[in-house]
Parts: structure tokens; C-alpha cells; sequence
């Protein structure tokens, strides 16, 4: 039998090109579980994304923090409007309104008294400025806490077009001075002045007495007054002008 030979060369190159070979296969085949793997892992991301951006089902904890807030408020708001109004209601339902048409303007004031068996004759205890629907009533004080005793329109004499409401005068209690536990003439009054809806209110005397007469000087703006204090009469003038 003839044994065919090789040169020792020649097997060493014949072993190198087999694991040259194998070394390639091995490489395509580890990129390929590589790639495989990738796109196993960025499939399961990209679902998990586009399932929470458009899923119909928003996310329970999300909302219920974004909206925790704004919910409280909202009460809040809800509650204090329902308190003023109780308030605002309750405090109108205390008082006897009377409305006395002003002459010459279109303001209408409303006498607010203390409700008692004769409806209306209870004490004055504040004023409000009626203008007109979808306009609040303007209030004269901001409470009831004093006692109104008198008031008076002024009026400005046009001619040829009558006379004109252009001032209100009030006489008022604003504490019990002569501590007897109720607020009435007997207590210092004070005095003040308002335009006919209410505006420009301003105190000219905290020490009036019992007005007896008054003098309106409606082109200069100014109230010659008559008091009758503690037995002896006298006089004040005071200057209305707003400006």
C-alpha cells in the first residue's frame, strides 16, 4: 500500500484554514443571538410605552395626586361661598326693608330696620343704595352695629327742572356713651354726610346734639346747623363739598 505524504507545511495551513473558519461561524452566530436579543428587549419597552401614551385607562395614582389639590380648593372656595351667603342671608332676613324713592335721582334707598312686632318700627340700623337689577345695593355701613337716628335728603333747586337729591345727612349712634345697655338719642351721635347712592360717606361731627333746624346752601356746599344740647342752643356750620 502506498502511503501518500504530505509536508509538515502543508498540514499546519490545512488546520489554520479550518480554524479560521470556525472562529467566523462563531462570530455570525454571536451577533446574531446578540441582535436577537435586542430587539426581544426594545419590543417589550416600546409595548410598555405605548401602552401607558395611549392606554384609555389613565393611571389611578397619577391622577389622584395631580388632582388632590385642586379638588381641596375647590371645596374650600365652595364652603366659604356657601358661608357668605348663609351670612348675607340671615343678615337680610333680620331686617324690616323699607325703599324710599329719592327725589329727582334714580337711586332708591332702602331703610333696614330691626324686625319687631310692628314691621318696620324697629330701630334703624342701616341704609342701602339701590340702583338698579344686576348693580349690589351699596350699604351705608358696613354692619349693624350702630343705630341710625336720623337722616335728611338735600336738595339742589334747578330752575325750570325742580329739585335734585344731591347730599343725604344722617344722625347716628356708633356706641352706648351713656352705658344704659342700648343705643338711642340719649347716646352721643355723631353726624355725616353721603351722596345719594352712598358714596363719599364722611363724619363732620362725632358730638352732635339734637338737630332743631338746618340751612342748606346748595351753591356753596354748606350746612348752617342748629343744636339743642343738654339745655342751650347753638350753631355749627359745616362744609360738604366732596372735593
Amino acid at each position: 500500500m502506498k502511503i501518500q505524504s504530505f509536508p509538515p507545511d502543508h498540514f499546519f495551513r490545512r488546520i489554520a484554514a479550518v480554524d479560521w473558519v470556525t472562529f467566523v461561524s462563531l462570530l455570525v452566530l454571536c451577533g446574531a443571538m446578540v441582535i436577537l436579543v435586542d430587539a426581544w428587549t426594545f419590543g417589550d419597552s416600546s409595548d410598555s410605552t405605548l401602552s401607558s401614551q395611549f392606554s384609555s385607562e389613565p393611571d389611578n395614582a397619577m391622577v389622584s395626586a395631580r388632582q388632590a389639590t385642586p379638588a381641596v380648593a375647590a371645596d374650600s372656595i365652595t364652603q366659604r361661598e356657601t358661608a357668605d351667603h348663609r351670612r348675607e342671608v340671615a343678615d337680610t332676613d333680620t331686617y324690616a326693608i323699607t325703599a324710599v324713592d329719592l327725589l329727582g335721582v334714580s337711586v332708591q334707598l332702602r331703610e333696614l330696620r330691626e324686625g319687631d312686632d310692628q314691621a318696620g318700627e324697629g330701630s334703624l340700623r342701616n341704609i342701602e343704595f339701590f340702583i338698579r337689577d344686576g348693580i349690589v345695593p351699596r350699604r351705608l355701613f358696613s354692619d349693624g352695629a350702630q343705630v341710625i337716628t336720623r337722616y335728611w335728603p338735600l336738595y339742589h333747586n334747578n330752575v325750570g327742572y325742580g329739585a335734585t337729591t344731591v347730599r343725604i345727612l344722617f344722625q347716628y349712634v356708633a356706641s352706648d356713651s351713656n352705658v344704659d345697655g342700648k343705643l338711642d338719642r340719649e347716646d352721643r351721635q355723631s353726624l355725616a354726610m353721603s351722596l345719594p347712592d352712598g358714596s363719599h360717606f364722611r363724619v363732620l361731627d362725632r358730638d352732635a346734639g339734637e338737630i332743631v333746624d338746618m340751612t342748606y346752601f346748595s351753591d356753596r356746599s354748606e350746612l348752617q346747623v342748629h343744636f339743642f344740647t343738654q339745655g342751650t342752643e347753638e350753631q355749627r356750620m359745616y362744609s360738604l363739598a366732596t372735593d
